[in-house]
């Protein structure tokens, strides 16, 4: 993050030790687990800017609370950040857990899924439970399994969830 910096380009600049002492607070309050950052100082047209780089955490995911206190995760995808989908949590926790190992009986949903990517590119979850008229929960649990294994991928387009092959 650059501090001191508006978003037009301009440097305002900032006073260092005040800006510090907030960011690092904002890390341990809004975020869980609390994050740790790196700061470094730089002069720029006479002013002082910013840079917080915030570590990679172990844990995963990180939650940080939304407009209404729920707390959530968060992808960055240009310069907005999305709350992930309830999928895409759930890769993410799988991903980071050391005993993942996961198995599928790859069956005719999945198999149509995979064709239907192949020949349109990517899909929601509903769409995919629409498409081979399975439930929710079912969608779910092959759409984890699939993104955990490597066969397909989360983006994001429009704030909507979709999955393609890798």
């Amino acid at each position: 993050m650059l501090i001191g910096v508006k978003d037009n380009g301009r440097i305002a600049g900032v006073s260092s030790d005040e800006e510090i002492y907030m960011v690092e607070q904002a890390a341990q309050m809004y975020c869980r687990p609390p994050q740790t950052l790196d700061f470094k100082l730089h002069r720029i047209e006479g002013k002082t800017i910013l840079v917080a780089t915030i570590r990679e955490s172990d844990v995963k995911p990180v939650k940080a609370p939304d407009e209404q206190g729920e707390w959530r995760t968060y992808y960055r995808v240009a310069d907005e950040n999305i709350a992930v989908s309830d999928i895409h949590e759930q890769v993410i926790e799988r991903k980071s857990s050391a005993h993942s190992s996961t198995t599928l009986a790859f069956s005719e949903s999945e198999h149509c899924l995979l064709e239907y990517l192949q020949n349109h590119g990517a899909i929601t979850a509903e769409g995919y439970m629409r498409l081979c008229h399975i439930s929710r929960l079912a969608a779910e649990m092959s759409l984890v399994n699939l993104c955990e294994m490597g066969v397909l991928k989360i983006s994001y387009h429009d704030s909507s969830c979709v999955f393609s092959l890798t």
